[in-house]
């Protein structure tokens, strides 16, 4: 109704268990090889919701329903942002109005043929991670906060074919008033076909392969790999380049530890300078997330690296107390062509990184004659030795992309 398909009738196609789980397992497995950290899923019903997200949840990937009838949804959102949850299903509750930086995977399994709702849908997984200090007023600085970020993109499994049928999102196809005369044919797509065959809607059962769709809709079970956002520039908008990354080496001459003060209300966070001679690079950890969140579990990561014992850290101060059960890295490797140069990686054995040499300043490849202060420095090396890094990627409290 309302220019979209019949609930009753795309809800049966799709409530067919075993359809359903093949697409929660194909999810999952792309999931897993790519990193994903966070799901949303559009559901055909709040049946369909309930189901699935059971699903996940009985496959070790949390997931929780929000629908209409659940009076604890926006405790179980808050839970979604914080990152206490892997994935939240939904039956038409976060089309609009729902902002969560975070998603980086939608999953849809909810049938439209509505290119306003479909835009909707598609566009929760558009919301950028800014990290601070970046110019996000500028072109060029959200770029390197994107790029800077743990989310530079957001994957979208669409099972029912919304995308084939409604056209890419930046250029969706526009319906117009139905009229007499010829014209394309209605299809449905065989995907069990390699590679897939096109029918007339009429047609219950593939002449190609004998697969026969389920009453109301065809609901696949591998995603479709449509062009969901076009590279073909309608709009003849400006190209965007951006430089390769350069990155350096430095020799770590000491680390200095302190607690960063969140800004406006955020968490207080570990903040490590790295002395490079004359340079220094900074990374944070938020080791007083919530446990089971994902940076707190990043940061729990890092202290078991880095030779921390157990029990990690529950507080910035018990860590700056506990700095001496850790190992600092001989070098870091340092991305230093954007305005903010980042800590990609550690290096504690002195063998990791392979010589850099080309870069415009090849001198700070290498390690940098100490001044006279910095002979101070080398006095109480081992001491410094006792201090800590910790992990990073990004910048400042809850911006962090971990």
């Amino acid at each position: 109704s309302g220019g979209d398909y019949k609930q009753s009738d795309a809800s049966s196609a799709l409530h067919e268990q075993e359809i359903i789980e093949r697409a929660v397992d194909y999810s999952i497995e792309i999931a897993r090889e790519q990193g994903r950290q966070c799901n949303l899923v559009f559901a055909q019903s709040i049946e369909d919701a309930d189901l699935i997200a059971d699903m996940y949840t009985h496959k070790g990937w949390p997931t929780e329903a929000v629908h209409s009838k659940r009076a604890d949804r926006d405790e179980v959102l808050k839970a979604y942002k914080r990152g206490d949850l892997w994935g939240v299903t939904n039956k038409d509750i976060l089309t609009t109005g729902f902002n969560n930086p975070l998603i980086d995977m939608m999953t849809v399994l909810r049938v439209t043929r509505s290119p306003g709702l479909w835009v909707q849908m598609v566009g929760r997984t558009t919301r950028p991670v800014w990290l601070s200090g970046y110019d996000i007023s500028t072109r060029e600085g959200r770029w390197q906060s994107i790029l800077a970020s743990h989310k530079q993109n957001a994957l979208v499994l669409d099972f029912v074919g919304n995308t084939e049928r409604l056209g890419p999102i930046n250029y969706p196809r526009i319906p117009g008033k139905r009229r007499k005369g010829k014209g394309d044919a209605p299809v449905r797509t065989c995907h069990q076909c390699e590679p897939p065959t096109f029918h007339h809607t009429s047609v219950k059962v593939c002449p190609e392969c004998g697969y026969e769709w389920p009453a109301g809709t065809s609901i696949g079970d591998s995603a479709s790999n449509a062009e969901l956002v076009t590279a073909s520039n309608p709009l003849g908008l400006p190209e965007i380049k951006r430089d390769p990354k350069e990155f350096g080496v430095f020799s770590v001459h000491q680390l200095i530890a302190n607690e960063h003060t969140g800004k406006e209300g955020k968490r207080n966070t570990m903040r490590v300078d790295y002395r490079c001679g004359h340079r220094r690079f900074s990374q944070w950890v938020c080791i007083e997330h919530d446990k089971g969140s994902f940076p707190r579990k990043k940061a729990e990561e890092w202290w078991d690296e880095h030779g921390g014992q157990l029990p990690v850290p529950d507080s910035i101060d018990e860590a700056l107390d506990r700095v001496d059960e850790l190992q600092p890295p001989k070098f870091v490797k340092v991305w230093i062509n954007t305005k903010y140069p980042q800590i990609e990686a550690t290096d504690f054995r002195g063998h990791r990184f392979e010589p850099i040499t080309d870069l415009n300043t090849p001198q700070e490849l290498h390690e940098p004659e100490p001044d006279p202060m910095e002979r101070e420095i080398e006095q109480s090396r081992k001491a410094a030795e006792h201090a800590a890094q910790f992990s990073g990627g990004g910048y400042f409290d809850d911006d962090i992309p971990f």
